[in-house]
């Protein structure tokens, strides 16, 4: 059995880009779960509940959209900015957009939460780095 990534969140509200990645995610076995939130609130409860039930040790990689009701991705990071020193995980996050806005990049870079930027959709070149990165 090979080593996986424990969790990848995908937070998005484009329920095709979610299946899309979902299925992508899936045939390159990433990861021993794969969970689905549709906002930003709605994924930090899960991140949160992830937390609560895997060790500290397990990775999570978080793919997080920008623009999306309720809680977009940037209120997102603010918020999980004040609760991080709860959150025991190893979690690694992943702006994904579809934006061409230069701005959102730089804004991303300068957020010490995340970890890269991303355009979607997610193709297998840039899963598989991913796979790579954490499981050497």
């Amino acid at each position: 059995m090979s080593i996986k990534i424990n969790t990848v969140l995908l937070i998005d509200d484009d329920l095709t880009i979610n299946y899309y990645h979902n299925r992508l995610l899936q045939k390159i076995d990433i990861s021993k779960s794969i969970l689905i939130s549709k906002n930003g609130k709605e994924g930090l409860a899960s991140l949160i509940e992830i937390n609560n039930n895997v060790n500290g040790e397990e990775i999570v990689i978080i793919f997080l959209d920008l623009n999306m009701p309720i809680m977009n991705g940037w209120e997102f990071l603010e918020n999980l900015s004040k609760v991080k020193n709860n959150i025991n995980l190893n979690f690694n996050i992943y702006i994904l957009s579809s934006s061409i806005n230069p701005e959102d990049e730089e804004r991303a870079k300068k957020n010490e939460l995340v970890t890269g930027f991303l355009s979607k959709p997610l193709g297998k070149e840039n899963i598989e780095q991913i796979k790579l990165k954490y499981l050497q």
